[in-house]
């Protein structure tokens, strides 16, 4: 219990040294991010019809502050990869940027979303067999180039050991997001694969996708209490616009809110829309929902 303990101490340690590092260095008046005491989040996948210039466009107008960053939008080539991944030649060039130019590049991402007042908290990224171990050490610099506070990661639970003696080295948080595909035995996802995972190292947390709530256990609000220390982020969202199906996303923001829990609520819009709807205007109406819902 003792060792359990320091653990949450020392992931709560780092989350709260990366925030002064962050809002030291912004180029403009910051968007507003939290309200009556919670801190909201956009996650990049709500714009995935949009290309980098258009979240950087579409943010201000939202107005929301805080983005969670998926790779595919700033790694050449990656927007347009289907379901089997990048050819062969594709795939050595992606291995390749993220050895050579990356870093440089991300740099200049990061300034145009300070420009914008927007803070990149958290990089999302899939990390599969196919990375060498250079590759997944080069994924730390990378996020700390466009200055976020978290990398949340896609992969399994195998390769999530991979990440855990760069993860110390960077000093840098990681949360685990829901494999995707087939489950088995090395599927993340489900409280106890959770539990495996942050009993592998103080620098792992647990980045849960709310339409996979069923598989946390009996009780979705008591699984994120029990890991209320490790959570980085919490993918919000539901198969159609808040307030209108069974996500309790309204029970999780009050809960947040009383317990003064400090994991970023990423709000998601999965659900398709119609083409001559509004994306922007659809993304503002969930933040509304969920601003109105902490009044």
């Amino acid at each position: 219990m003792a060792h359990a303990l320091q653990t949450r101490r020392d992931f709560g340690k780092l989350a709260l040294a990366a925030i002064p590092a962050v809002s030291a260095v912004r180029g403009a008046p910051e968007l507003p991010s939290v309200f009556h005491g919670v801190r909201l989040g956009i996650g990049s996948y709500s714009f995935r019809e949009f290309k980098l210039d258009d979240i950087i466009a579409g943010l201000p107008q939202v107005p929301l502050g805080t983005l969670e960053l998926e790779s595919r939008f700033v790694e050449p080539g990656m927007m347009s990869a289907g379901r089997g991944g990048l050819p062969p030649e594709q795939r050595e060039a992606l291995r390749q940027w993220r050895l050579g130019p990356s870093v440089d590049e991300l740099r200049a991402v990061k300034k145009r979303f300070d420009d914008a007042g927007i803070h990149v908290y958290a990089y999302n990224i899939p990390i599969d067999a196919s990375f060498t171990d250079e590759e997944v050490d080069r994924v730390f610099p990378m996020a700390q180039a466009l200055g976020v506070e978290v990398i949340n990661v896609v992969t399994t639970l195998p390769l999530a050991e991979r990440l855990a003696a760069p993860a110390a080295k960077y000093k840098m948080r990681v949360g685990f997001h829901p494999t995707a595909g087939r489950r088995d035995e090395n599927y993340i996802g489900t409280g106890d694969s959770w539990r495996k995972i942050v009993a592998m190292s103080p620098n792992f947390g647990v980045c849960p996708d709310l339409a996979g709530r069923a598989n946390w256990g009996p009780d979705p609000l008591a699984f994120l209490r029990e890991m209320r220390d490790r959570l980085t982020a919490l993918h919000t969202h539901d198969s159609v616009p808040f307030g209108q199906g069974q996500a309790p996303v309204k029970e999780i923001l009050l809960m947040i809110q009383s317990e003064k829990m400090r994991f970023v609520p990423v709000i998601e819009r999965i659900y398709p829309l119609k083409p001559e709807m509004d994306k922007v205007a659809e993304i503002r109406s969930l933040v509304e929902y969920c601003k109105n819902a902490l009044v």
